[in-house]
């Protein structure tokens, strides 16, 4: 095997181990409401990271927003706390809290609702 393929091949193992990391970070599990608001693609990710977790950490959330865009991933830490300001401000008036643990990160309250996985059993 020439040191090409065997990099493309490398590669295609590094994607499929991402999405893998992504998936058990923001399953596709979790419903995303058409009653929400629209949400952006990263707003969503934030969405089910949260969903998921009991407390998201801002670790988590981060990957959840970066981790297919390693090129994009933002120097500013405060960028999570940007997304979940968006996010509290769209989804506030249906009455869905995002609420902040400081030093540890963000729950969503009434997560449950939103599992699939958990109404179908």
């Amino acid at each position: 095997m020439n040191e090409v393929a065997a990099l493309r091949e490398e590669i295609e193992t590094l994607r499929e181990i991402n999405r893998q990391l992504r998936e058990a970070i923001t399953p596709c599990g979790v419903e995303v409401p058409d009653t929400l608001p629209p949400l952006s693609r990263s707003e969503v990710a934030v969405f089910r990271c949260l969903v998921r977790s009991q407390v998201a950490t801002p670790e988590m959330l981060r990957l959840a927003l970066y981790s297919d865009r390693a090129q994009d991933w933002p120097g500013d830490g405060n960028i999570v706390s940007v997304f979940v300001c968006r996010i509290r401000r769209k989804l506030r008036p249906l009455g869905i809290n995002i609420r902040t643990h400081w030093g540890h990160g963000y729950s969503l309250d009434d997560r449950e609702r939103f599992l699939v996985s958990e109404r179908a059993s």
